[in-house]
């Protein structure tokens, strides 16, 4: 599933400060040096698994139907010295919405329904909640796509802890909670795993066997995958990867936890596999002399159907379980990544020069350098079909210019996080476009086409200016979906925030000082609870912080149970709006007890807490549990 147990880690924190953005084009920048030859590239690739600390690695590379390099490289399991090898088994995470996308075609092929069929008409009895449903229905495309508008999947909901396989009527009811429409579905982009759920759910249904043998019959064996699997609970664990976070200098084991949607992501590949899979994909299709898939069909898998951005002419981005990469080099790639406890994964390809690779490395992290390094690679010899710049009247989007907030964050709870540093500003200064995000320098954007426009990293279009159905002006730059908005709001919440910080950290010297007098009873009980006051309330709002950091960086599946740093949290949530309150009333019943000076500062701490305890209200925190969540 696509990076998410990175991206579960990050979820509700409060100094999250625009890292979907910033590590999307981090991405993009160009490789310094390129391998000529195979021996060098591993070399290369040696280089960087120690420089990152990857104990193991899994790599296939594809030239013109000939498979260049299949193998592995570090180690599988460091407990036992045993070494990655082209059989070794990899979880490669979202790589299986590929196979689902596969699956669906099949059944489309066997007019079982269409991409634009309606869900609530092929299945009715599925959960879902869309207010837009007479005007705007979900479709099969949207669950493709992920732009129904659902929430990714939530805490509570990621693991399967039973021990055994359940049904996909349990794993779907599983996902219940994040099946609500959060916006028009068909209008953007938004990951979204329990919408694979749902078409698992489908396969299942109209095919007639249990989604795990359907695919495994159908899709794995005749493409020749042979060792690949959908298992939750494998027997024979010594022919799979063994996952690893390295931590304070040392590689520590991530258990196999089974993951609740095996259709958004529970596939375990070997290099073989992934050999088998780029050369389907290569040609077009076809495997050994059987036309498996057709060439259209491999077309509209790699094509973006629904969302705004593909109908004002963006082609790149997500399609049916298959998005665009390689923005900043010469070519562009189509393919699907994978992150899942201990593993993260990528495969792609560019059918039009015949190559591809696949790569799965055990340890969670340096994998963007490995990525770039292969691309780079393949591409070695190739021609640049990179975008040039054209002109354009830049005064035909004066009505673009201003403040946009951003709209398609995966998780509703990160609403919070996401308003607050990932918006943009549009200006246009002597006839050119550019655009500035918190805390970033003033960037670029070069005219590629009609309101399409790259950014400085990237080679090929990846930005488009367009209006939505009720006339607002909105954005999709490198993949995030922005729509014009008040930035007067968003400075709003920033005051707000950031002020209750610098307020509990000026109020945690004036409490010890406070605290000094009342031991030496100079200081009445009532008064110095009046004046503290204020202080204890942003009291609960730090340890709401800390606990949320100390879960966060923890054992996610701890976040699915009730433990002491999620009672932690509730319970200062609950006391932080009640302490709040009761600050601001205190102060105006005994103000001529104190100073105009301190009433004044009283009195602005409270109101400062009192406004915070309302943004946390309407952003769903207060009384959050979030072992249920």
């Amino acid at each position: 599933m696509q990076n998410w147990s990175n991206f579960s880690k990050l979820l509700f924190s409060f100094f999250a400060i625009n890292v979907l953005f910033l590590s999307y084009t981090s991405a993009l920048k160009a490789q310094d040096h390129i391998p000529q030859s195979v021996p060098a590239l591993i070399d290369s690739i040696e280089h960087i698994m120690e420089r990152k600390k990857i104990a193991g690695l899994m790599l296939t590379l594809v030239e013109n139907d000939s498979i260049i390099f299949c193998g592995g490289l570090g180690y599988s399991n460091l407990s036992t010295e045993q070494k990655v090898d082209k059989n070794t088994l990899f979880r490669v995470g979202s790589i299986t919405k590929s196979l689902v996308s596969l699956a669906v075609i099949k059944l489309i092929r066997e007019d079982k329904f269409t991409l634009n069929s309606n869900l609530k008409e092929v299945a009715p009895e599925v959960p879902f909640t869309n207010e837009w449903e007479e005007t705007d229905p979900i479709k099969i495309v949207h669950l493709l796509e992920h732009t129904t508008g659902f929430d990714d999947m939530h805490f509570s909901k990621m693991y399967n802890l039973t021990g055994e396989d359940i049904s996909i009527e349990e794993r779907l009811k599983n996902d219940e909670t994040s099946l609500i429409s959060r916006w028009r579905p068909g209008t953007r982009h938004s990951y979204s795993n329990p919408g694979y759920t749902i078409l698992g759910y489908l396969v299942e249904k109209y095919a007639g066997k249990s989604f795990e043998a359907y695919v495994t019959d159908e899709i794995l064996k005749p493409i020749g995958m042979e060792h690949a699997n959908l298992l939750s609970f494998p027997k024979d664990k010594a022919s799979y990867a063994q996952g690893y976070d390295y931590d304070k200098g040392d590689f520590k084991e991530v258990p196999f936890y089974a993951i609740n949607s095996v259709p958004a992501g529970a596939l375990n590949a070997s290099a073989t596999d992934m050999a088998e899979f780029l050369k389907f994909f290569l040609n077009n299709g076809l495997v050994d002399s059987t036309q498996f898939f057709s060439a259209e069909e491999i077309n509209e898998m790699e094509k973006v159907h629904s969302t705004l951005a593909a109908k004002n002419g963006l082609e790149n981005g997500y399609g049916l379980g298959n998005y665009t990469s390689g923005y900043g080099q010469k070519q562009l790639f189509q393919g699907h990544n994978g992150g899942i406890d201990g593993f993260i994964s990528s495969y792609a390809y560019n059918r039009e020069l015949g190559i591809g690779y696949a790569v799965s490395n055990n340890t969670s992290n340096g994998m963007g350098d490995v990525i770039k390094l292969v691309k780079s690679f393949l591409l070695r010899n190739s021609a640049n079909n990179s975008i040039s710049s054209t002109n354009i009247d830049a005064s035909s989007l004066k009505e673009f210019e201003g403040y946009y907030q951003f709209k398609n964050p995966r998780n509703h709870i990160l609403d919070l996080v996401t308003e607050m540093f990932n918006g943009v500003d549009v200006s246009i200064e002597d006839g050119k476009v550019f655009y500035k995000s918190f805390m970033q320098d003033k960037k670029l954007l070069a005219p590629v086409g009609n309101y399409l426009f790259k950014t400085e990293e990237s080679n090929f279009a990846n930005t488009v200016f367009m209006l939505t159905p009720s006339g607002k002006q909105a954005i999709e730059l490198n993949g995030l979906y922005f729509e014009k908005g008040s930035f007067a709001y968003i400075l709003w919440l920033r005051v707000i925030i950031f002020g209750n910080l610098l307020i509990a950290l000026v109020s945690a010297i004036t409490f010890l000082s406070w605290l000094i007098l009342f031991s030496k009873k100079e200081l009445g009980f009532k008064n110095f609870m009046v004046r503290t006051m204020p202080f204890l309330a942003l009291l609960c709002f730090v340890i709401m912080l800390y606990c949320l950091q100390s879960m966060l960086t923890g054992n996610i599946v701890e976040l699915a149970t009730m433990n002491g740093a999620g009672l932690s949290f509730l319970i200062s949530s609950v006391l932080l709006p009640i302490l709040s309150v009761v600050a601001l009333i205190s102060i105006f019943l005994h103000k001529e007890k104190m100073s105009r000076f301190l009433q004044v500062w009283l009195i602005v701490s409270s109101v400062f807490v009192c406004c915070l305890s309302y943004i946390l209200y309407d952003y769903g925190f207060i009384g959050l549990k979030i072992w249920e969540y």
